[in-house]
């Protein structure tokens, strides 16, 4: 009788990253677009996907296409936004990682739900300069768990499914979405305990890419 042959996984090229809670994160998280949603009486869902699907210069131009009669002053969330952007830091394992990880070869990317504002850290941080690939929802009009969205990202980093690996905080987004469109996904747990097929640390995810 002839053996099956054993199948193996495809050699790793590309591994894609969630931004906020897996590379960077606030100190001052003020929930600014949640506020605002509650002073607008607006319908929340309907307006965060607004706010992930298209691009903003600021809140004013949000707001009127969300509520063109507004007559709310927007100043207060315009300075909460401000300050949570102005607090947002790397974690202590994104450099060290990324860094290994683009040592070996490995095409890196971002992959990540924002509203527009949200996007300056990823280039004032320096992540830009990190990574080779970057897929902000506001900029391409599609959100995460979408598989439309981990496509995009294959496309831009010229990989297969099977050779491409997504971590972040988000079960739906990060570890769900991405195995449904064919991709590995690994689950960050920052906050632990650790789980069966999660990490808790970003430099665990080095262990993948040997």
């Amino acid at each position: 009788m002839t053996a099956t042959p054993v199948m193996r996984a495809s050699k790793l090229t590309t591994v894609a990253f969630d931004l906020y809670g897996t590379l960077i994160h606030h100190k001052d998280d003020r929930q600014t677009y949640q506020r605002l949603f509650d002073a607008l009486s607006v319908d929340k869902k309907k307006a965060k996907t607004l706010a992930l699907t298209e691009s903003f210069p600021d809140l004013a131009s949000f707001v009127h296409r969300l509520r063109p009669e507004s007559t709310l002053d927007l100043r207060p969330f315009e300075d909460d936004l401000a300050r949570e952007i102005a607090s947002t830091r790397t974690y202590d394992d994104t450099h060290r990682t990324l860094a290994t990880l683009r040592s070996k070869g490995i095409r890196l990317g971002v992959i990540s739900n924002l509203a527009t504002p949200y996007a300056r850290p990823f280039f004032t941080l320096g992540i830009d300069k990190l990574v080779d690939i970057h897929v902000f929802s506001c900029e391409v009009g599609l959100k995460k768990p979408d598989r439309a969205i981990y496509a995009h990202l294959l496309t831009l980093a010229k990989a297969r499914s099977d050779q491409a690996l997504m971590i972040g905080d988000s079960m739906p987004c990060d570890v769900v979405g991405p195995r449904c469109a064919g991709l590995r996904a690994v689950h960050l747990n920052r906050d632990g305990p650790y789980n069966a097929g999660s990490v808790t640390t970003l430099t665990d995810i080095i262990d993948y890419c040997r």
